[in-house]
Formats: C-alpha cells, structure tokens, sequence
C-alpha cells in the first residue's frame, strides 16, 4: 500500500494533498465554471483559525465549490507536463477511463470567517479522508492500492468566500474505470483486459511490469484459506469465459493458464508471510 508519506501540495485552484510531489503555483485565467453544485448541502466542518489579510485583486476560481459526491474528473497538467488544476477539470463519466473520483464534499467554517492556514487543513483532512474513503470502498483503505487526495480553497479563494473542500480517490499506477463506490464489488483498473477474471471480494492492489514485459494486475484476496482463494479464482475464471490449458504448483505458489481469444492467461495464487494472499493476472502490453 502507498498511502504513507502524504505531500502537501498547493496549486492554484487551491490546496491538493495526498501521495504527490509538490505542485507549482500558476496563474489561473478564463475558468470555465458552468457547472452546478449537489442540490444536497456539504456538511460542515469546524476548524481552528488564524488571522489573515485580505489580499488585493480578485481570487481565481475555485473549482472545489464545483464539485460533489461521485463525480469522475481527469487531471490536468502545465506546459511542463507537471500535474496541477490550473483550470476547472475535464468531468466525465465514471463509465469511462479517468483519474479520480470525489468521494467526500464538505464545508470548512467556524463562523469566524478567518482562513484557517494549510497545516489546519491538512491535519482534518488526513483523517477525514481517510475516514470516509473507508465508509466510500466498503473497505479498509489501507488495504490495497487505491490512494487519495484532498483539496481546499487558497486564502484569496477564502476570503473571497470559498468553502468548500473536498476528497478524492486515485490509482497511483493505473487508471480507472467505473466508480470506486463499493470496490469490493468488482472495481477494477482501466487497463485490465474485460476478460480478466477478478474473484468476488477481491482488492485491488496494483499494476506493475513482469521481466517479459507483460503487465501484471495483481489483487488481494478477502480474508480465507488458500484453498478457497484459489476456488475463488478459479470460479472467477469460468464466470468470465477463460478456458483453462493448464496448471502448476511450487511450495504454496499456485499457476493457473487460461485462454480466451486465442490468448493466454496466467493467474498466480500464493500466501505471503504476513498471510494475506494475493492473486496476480499476467496480460499481454498493448
């Protein structure tokens, strides 16, 4: 899991934490903000506060009080090709491949109308996010490898009456597709093949390279045997339509092929020290 380590980083549209290097500050102009809020209010969240001034100029948009619960976006990136929100996100549907998924709005006041400051934030969101993303997978958040990130208004934005903030989830090595609501009903990265076999209950950890090339999914299983793992795999594999070509065993390293279209399929099922037992999908690289 790689939710350690989070990085502050503040952009011009406001304030994103989570498992980022730190962005650079731009200037923010012609920000397309047609775009409606949830009917339903964000709950509000009290937070310590700091005096402030008040800056001199208009403060640009921030797109945070733009978006709620549920909703898919893309990143988007300077001229560097470095990610920040130097304009409003490209939405889309959470059907289709994307970056992130807003899981979490919520309204930053305690009535005295001061900022707050970047390290009263962060400190709430850390554990807010963290808490709600929980409630958002069905699922321990530490387990696997979905990551998160929070945003919040910049002091311009707050002063010019900005308030809300929100959290969003990300694959940090993958992209996704369909929404994270309840991962452990089926979510799975964009670049798995739509005939890979994912076993029900199974977490998604993550997307590397074998030494041949291929790419390599790999999820963890809920908690069981490993027997039952590998019949959760297997069943997985028949549901999906993969024809079996043949099978192998080293100490408690399991290899499973499969076949579909003409191409082949390994599935690796093995118990770690820790006991928590993962299952890997080798696929040929597009």
């Amino acid at each position: 899991m790689r939710l350690g380590g989070l990085l502050l980083a503040t952009a011009i549209l406001g304030a994103a934490c989570g498992g980022m290097a730190e962005e650079p500050s731009t200037t923010a102009t012609d920000i397309d903000t047609d775009r409606t809020q949830a009917s339903t209010a964000a709950p509000t969240t009290a937070l310590p506060t700091t005096d402030s001034a008040t800056p001199a100029g208009s403060a640009p948009v921030w797109f945070g009080d733009h978006i709620s619960v549920d909703d898919c976006f893309d990143d988007t990136y300077d001229e560097d090709g470095e990610w920040y929100f130097a304009e409003m996100p490209v939405f889309v549907d959470c059907e289709v491949l994307h970056d992130n998924e807003a899981y979490h709005v919520f309204t930053i006041d305690d009535g005295t109308g001061s900022f707050p400051g970047d390290e009263a934030f962060d400190d709430l969101a850390a554990e807010l996010c963290r808490a709600e993303l929980a409630t958002f997978l069905g699922a321990d958040p530490d387990r696997g490898g979905i990551d998160w990130w929070w945003g919040w208004p910049l002091e311009e934005q707050w002063d010019a009456g900005a308030r809300q903030a929100f959290c969003a989830a990300y694959l940090p090595d993958a992209h996704m597709i369909g929404s994270m609501r309840g991962v452990e009903t089926g979510f799975r990265p964009a670049e798995l093949p739509a005939v890979a076999p994912v076993p029900a209950g199974a977490v998604y950890d993550d997307l590397s390279f074998s030494e041949d090339g291929d790419r390599v999914a790999s999820f963890l299983m809920p908690p069981s045997t490993l027997e039952e793992a590998i019949e959760a795999a297997l069943a997985a594999a028949t549901e999906a339509g993969l024809t079996p070509t043949g099978a192998g065993r080293s100490g408690s390293v399991f290899v499973f092929r499969f076949e579909a279209e003409g191409v082949t399929y390994p599935v690796t099922v093995y118990e770690q020290t820790d006991g928590e037992i993962e299952w890997w999908l080798y696929f040929p690289s597009e």
